[in-house]
């Protein structure tokens, strides 16, 4: 017992320094742009939450829907709605609702790289996309010093100001759309582009219609035959629509480089601000150190979330199993030797039988008798001898099976059956020759 002892605290011991050692070592940081509210790391949502909570006084909060909860919640209705994922690829159904939503009304912001194409065909703009690698991004946003520009136009509430942002943040797209007279949609962003060239920074502008936009930037426009932008605002029946390029800047990183915050703030001020902001995720996401997302709230999930407890987990299980095989094999000790029971069946019958019989009741024990022997031959010949109507057809069964004189049968069964069935009195003589005949037509029938 002792060596056992020190067998478990050696155990105790080893695990709980590599827990240590584990928990001590730097965690590094994944780089897969997430969005999840629970993920703090640099492309997730926790922080950007946490100031948007802080910073927007209509309430602003994350919640799992589905698009079917989307449709039939009131306060959904009564919300602006906040998607930022990288694709925002709903199918032509749920773009058709979104839609119609937001044309009852709805205010809805949407920022993400890539949108359905029945998006773009309904409100006549496409995407600037542009090709990226994980590790051209990593690097852009490591180097402070890539930087570009993202122009706020004048209008509205805000003023013209320039935002100096990571050219990280901005890989991806840009928005366009067809100079074309003929467009039924009105747009309220313009083209990027002026003095200072278009490879250099981004322009925003809100509420701003085509025919303002000034001589140099419709000279701009018609060289190229296209506007570009990275946020839209676009009112769309009673509601607005806001389209942004760069979801980026929603994550933890995004808003907490440089003066992102207000951007984002000006961005989400173009909704309604007396309405509370939702921003829907597909799931409420647990991400781990190596970018595995975990959905599940469970305590098993946290300890697959922590990497170092996930490596303390799966040595637990290795020394269990180490210590199982070990103790395979079967302890060898005395087997006592067992006495099988003893067989008092026939004492405890003739201990019965006795009672009985010093009871002087020799007519119960008659009938006991006669219908243990009645429940034999219905058992065993499928004659039932309590049924006078089919005295003859028993009888000669009987005496067909048991080779004794159906006159003889008849005569005894007769007999006994009128002592059983009158309760008449009987003595001893007949008991004895009475039971033993019974005896001897159950021992015919085996």
């Amino acid at each position: 017992m002792k060596g056992r002892n020190i067998y478990i605290l050696c155990i105790v011991g080893f695990l709980l320094i590599v827990i240590v050692s584990q928990l001590m070592r730097p965690k590094p940081f994944s780089w897969v742009n997430t969005y999840g509210a629970h993920d703090k790391n640099p492309f997730g949502s926790y922080v950007s939450d946490s100031l948007l909570r802080q910073a927007l006084p209509a309430g602003y909060s994350v919640k799992n829907l589905s698009w079917h909860q989307i449709k039939t919640d009131s306060a959904a209705r009564r919300s602006n709605l906040l998607f930022t994922q990288s694709a925002f690829t709903l199918i032509e159904d749920c773009i058709d609702d979104l839609l119609e939503m937001v044309d009852s009304g709805m205010n809805v912001c949407i920022a993400a790289n890539s949108f359905h194409y029945h998006l773009m065909d309904t409100l006549g703009f496409s995407v600037d996309w542009q090709s990226y690698s994980e590790t051209s991004l990593r690097r852009m946003i490591q180097e402070k010093s890539v930087v570009d520009t993202i122009q706020w136009q004048k209008g509205g509430s805000f003023g013209k100001r320039n935002f100096i942002v990571n050219s990280g943040l901005l890989y991806s797209t840009t928005f366009a759309f067809d100079n074309n007279d003929k467009d039924p949609w009105k747009k309220e962003a313009i083209l990027v582009g002026d003095e200072y060239g278009a490879d250099d920074y981004y322009v925003v502008v809100d509420s701003v219609d085509k025919k303002s936009i000034d001589i140099e930037h419709e000279k701009a426009m018609h060289e190229t035959d296209m506007q570009k932008a990275c946020i839209m605002s676009h009112r769309y029946g009673r509601g607005k629509i806001v389209l942004v390029s760069y979801p980026l800047l929603f994550t933890n990183y995004g808003m907490l480089h440089g003066e992102n915050a207000q951007l984002v703030l000006r961005t989400l001020s173009l909704l309604d601000t007396s309405r509370p902001t939702i921003r829907i995720t597909d799931t409420v996401e647990r991400i781990n150190e190596d970018g595995v997302v975990v959905e599940t709230e469970t305590p098993l999930s946290y300890f697959i979330m922590n990497k170092p407890l996930q490596w303390a987990l799966y040595l637990a299980l290795a020394l269990i199993l180490l210590y199982m095989i070990l103790h395979l094999r079967r302890r060898q000790r005395a087997i006592p030797v067992i006495k099988d029971p003893e067989n008092r069946q026939l004492e405890f019958a003739q201990l019965i039988g006795t009672l009985y019989f010093q009871k002087g009741d020799h007519a119960d024990l008659l009938k006991k008798k006669y219908n243990y022997f009645a429940e034999h031959l219905r058992r065993e010949l499928f004659v039932d001898i309590d049924n006078p109507e089919d005295d003859s057809d028993n009888f000669q069964r009987i005496a067909q099976m048991t080779a004794i004189g159906e006159n003889e049968i008849r005569g005894y069964i007769t007999a006994i059956r009128k002592l059983v069935k009158e309760e008449q009195p009987v003595d001893t003589n007949i008991l004895h020759m009475y039971v033993e005949k019974m005896n001897q037509i159950i021992q015919a029938t085996h």
